[in-house]
């Protein structure tokens, strides 16, 4: 059934922002998870007004040209990631495959290519380089370079700025990333199969203490796939559960899924969990499919129509306990407008009616959007923004919220283009003059899948495309440290140049 778009689940380690994008996950799979049960949780509020809201005066840095370090041509895959002083980018290689490049990020020149397999990666994960940080201070690249199977797949450490091996593990067989202690990598299990040599065993989830060389198995969670820091997700329906693993030795957490969302939900209908540390807070949730009821009827050829508040619920989850904190009915936990320390603290609530018929596009009624700040322990709001009609299905429908430092800019609720900061609501007014950054999905085919990455373009604040140059203040939002801030366009990998 195809309602709705693919979601793309987040990573950790994200150097640029993907902006609100994504904002409808997997199809009718994602009529948003509702909860049941639990303590006392805070329901979703009515969307304030913003006609209170103070708004402060344009930035000057607006309409002030940003000048670039350096260019280079490269067949970029999503977005760059920051090690350091590296800047790791994917690329298309020969015949439908990918490498990894190290880019120097003060003068752009290669320092290192190695071949790169997605490996255990589902289909709809956006690619994206993978890193960590040694004890000793060190950054290294995380990757696989062949085919994953139980028989002879590997992931290897390289050091980002030669490209040698660090490390290397044997026998890595699905999806793996850094652990939140910031020094390990996490690896999902996989279940018992029959294969060419026999019966390949099932395993849990696996640590890779890449100080010791030392690989450990989290027993009992067989297939667990890593849906956050530190989180899993194992097994379907009524046997599932969501299981934190910390450390070798450390206490964890499981938790019947039964008892934390209702009937359905299934890691199949989209999901993600975005880890608050100052709060030890997972802020996320999972999908519930459609009723076969509506299934059928779309199948048929019928029109059927949901509600959106329906299709989402955000949640928070005590990172100690796995304790239910709070659920916010038509809250969009997946909304990609904030990044960084925001991510957990930043949801889209909405509001209207979804109507489809096979083959047709789907068509949205009665929209209504807000951008809200959260408290990952509470859920209580902190700030509300609530966008216009017009700004509400640019942003949901069309997919498009130019960058800005710290958010991006919407349509107010009286008509008005403003940049929200995400880290505390505060609202600025928008040249219409300023050059900034819009995502434009680029579609890469890599060892026989396809999938969606994002690059930028140049655009207005009303997101169409702009011919200028790019402002410093565009700059600004593309997240990073130092001077130099790396960015994927179509084609070319740009440095730009913002001054302290």
């Amino acid at each position: 059934m195809a309602i709705g778009r693919t979601m793309s689940c987040p990573r950790s380690n994200r150097a640029v922002p993907r902006v609100l994008v994504g904002i409808v996950a997997v199809a009718a799979a994602s009529a948003g998870c509702s909860w049941s049960g639990g303590n006392a949780e805070s329901e979703a509020a009515p969307v304030s007004s913003d006609s209170s809201a103070t708004v402060l005066p344009a930035d000057p840095r607006q309409l002030t040209k940003a000048s670039r370090a350096w260019t280079r041509e490269i067949p970029v895959v999503g977005q760059p990631e920051l090690a350091g002083s590296t800047a790791l980018v994917l690329a298309q290689a020969p015949g439908d495959r990918l490498k990894l490049m190290g880019l120097d990020v003060e003068t752009g020149r290669t320092l290192f290519e190695s071949s790169y397999h997605p490996g255990g990666l589902p289909s709809g994960v956006q690619l994206a380089p993978r890193f960590t940080q040694l004890a000793d201070g060190r950054y290294v690249a995380l990757l696989r370079s062949a085919e994953p199977g139980p028989r002879g797949s590997f992931v290897t450490a390289l050091d980002v700025r030669t490209g040698n091996v660090v490390a290397e593990a044997a026998l890595v067989s699905d999806d793996y990333d850094a652990c939140a202690d910031g020094h390990d990598v996490c690896v999902s299990g996989w279940q018992g199969s029959p294969d060419f040599y026999g019966i390949a065993e099932g395993r849990g989830p696996q640590r890779w203490d890449l100080k010791t060389d030392r690989m450990v198995e989290s027993r009992g969670y067989q297939d667990a796939m890593a849906i956050g820091r530190d989180l899993f997700w194992s097994g379907e329906g009524s046997t599932a559960h969501l299981s934190r693993i910390r450390g070798y030795r450390r206490p964890s957490w499981s938790v019947p899924v039964g008892q934390v969302f209702r009937e359905g939900s299934s890691t199949s209908a989209g999901w993600s969990f975005e880890y608050d540390e100052p709060e030890d807070v997972y802020v996320g949730g999972v999908g519930r499919p459609a009723s076969s009821g509506l299934l059928a009827r779309y199948r048929r050829g019928h029109r059927v129509r949901f509600p959106l508040v329906s299709r989402y619920e955000a949640v928070g989850v005590d990172g100690e306990t796995g304790e239910r904190l709070w659920r916010k009915r038509g809250a969009n936990p997946w909304c990609e407008f904030a990044r960084g320390a925001s991510e957990a603290r930043t949801l889209c609530m909405i509001e209207g009616t979804s109507v489809q018929k096979m083959g047709e596009d789907a068509q949205v009624k009665g929209i209504s959007m807000s951008i809200s700040g959260v408290n990952p322990r509470s859920g209580a709001a902190t700030w509300s923004v609530p966008l216009s009609e017009a700004g509400a299905r640019r942003a949901y429908m069309d997919e498009v919220v130019p960058l800005t430092p710290y958010g991006g800019v919407v349509e107010s609720a009286r008509g008005q283009l403003i940049s929200v900061d995400t880290r505390d609501g505060r609202l600025m007014a928008v040249s219409p003059d300023a050059v900034l950054l819009c995502e434009r999905t680029s579609d890469v085919k890599a060892y026989g899948v396809t999938r969606s990455n994002p690059v930028y373009r140049l655009c207005t604040p009303s997101g169409k495309p702009a011919d200028g140059p790019l402002s410093l203040w565009g700059a600004m939002a593309i997240e990073g440290s130092g001077h130099l801030r790396v960015v994927s366009q179509q084609g070319r990998v740009v440095a730009y140049d913002v001054p302290d």
